[in-house]
């Protein structure tokens, strides 16, 4: 989202600029737009072709109805040329089944192949901090108990001292 109108342009703009700042190959930017760009610095045309010089393919998906008019109309002649620009492909999704079947297609597409290290722990060790606190609640317990049994002790006395008072 690059504001509150459609900045169409400025957002492939920002894209850019991000993968600028990364060393993968295979640089694929997925829009989700109307097409309508209303608000813009630079025209998506114009942006498709810096993304193109910068190997950066783009697919369009186009969301609404392209027989509307005005604001409204998906303008998919824009998302054909930079797709075309930028050797992508444009598509169009009216429902969230479309949608989940463009995804798809755009997988199959452009797979990505790459490796990842993870760490497993062989043992579990979840109990150790468990074990910690059950110890830890059942010595403050001990305390507080002994500490009620010490306070009785004092407050009352023992039997044995207040025979010897009266008797001497």
């Amino acid at each position: 989202m690059a504001g509150q109108s459609t900045a169409f342009g400025d957002a492939i703009g920002l894209a850019i600029n991000v993968f600028q700042q990364t060393e993968v190959d295979n640089k694929v930017l997925i829009v989700l737009t109307d097409g309508n760009d209303t608000r813009s610095k630079v025209p998506p045309i114009e942006a498709a072709k810096v993304a193109s010089a910068y190997h950066i393919k783009i697919y369009a998906i186009a969301i609404g109805d392209p027989e509307a008019v005005g604001e409204e109309k998906v303008d998919v002649e824009v998302l054909e040329q930079l797709t075309k620009i930028t050797g992508g492909a444009s598509f169009h999704a009216m429902n969230r089944a479309e949608l989940t079947e463009v995804y798809q297609i755009i997988d199959g597409l452009e797979p990505q192949l790459f490796s990842s290290q993870s760490h497993r722990p062989r043992t579990d060790v979840f109990y150790y901090p468990m074990v910690l606190y059950t110890l830890v609640n059942l010595l403050a317990l001990f305390i507080v108990i002994l500490m009620k049994k010490v306070k009785r002790k004092t407050r009352s006395g023992s039997p044995a001292d207040t025979k010897d008072e009266a008797n001497g």
